[in-house]
């Protein structure tokens, strides 16, 4: 989905940011549902407000939004989702590591330029 912009955030012990990739979708074998299995997921729009738990979503290339509570309403966004994907899938919840993309290792995904500018800042040149 979209990326949420923050302007700090906290570490967990497992050393994931918190909130981040803290769901993810898995269809009826457990598998996820990504842009590596499902190209669909390419299409989606999504705005996530992190302090009410609303998720808007949308299709690129329409003006349909749909909009969810994605505590209160897990049940009608699960049936979105499988409904734009043709097949049953639900959403997970790991509040601990998030759904990481390597395991082994589930600390922060360096994002953008101006974060490799800042880290690189960290070391001296010699």
């Amino acid at each position: 989905m979209d990326g949420v912009g923050v302007k700090s955030i906290n570490v967990l012990k497992s050393g994931a940011l918190k909130r981040d990739r803290e769901f993810a979708i898995v269809d009826k074998s457990g598998n996820f549902v990504n842009g590596k299995r499902n190209n669909r997921i390419h299409t989606i729009r999504s705005e996530f407000n992190l302090e009410t738990n609303i998720v808007s979503l949308g299709v690129q290339g329409t003006d349909q939004t749909n909009i969810f509570h994605i505590d209160k309403e897990r049940k009608a966004l699960e049936s979105w989702l499988s409904e734009y994907f043709d097949s049953p899938v639900e959403l997970k919840q790991n509040l601990d590591t998030g759904f990481p993309d390597d395991t082994v290792s589930p600390g922060p995904t360096i994002i953008s330029t101006a974060t490799l500018e800042t880290i690189a800042s960290w070391y001296p040149f010699k």
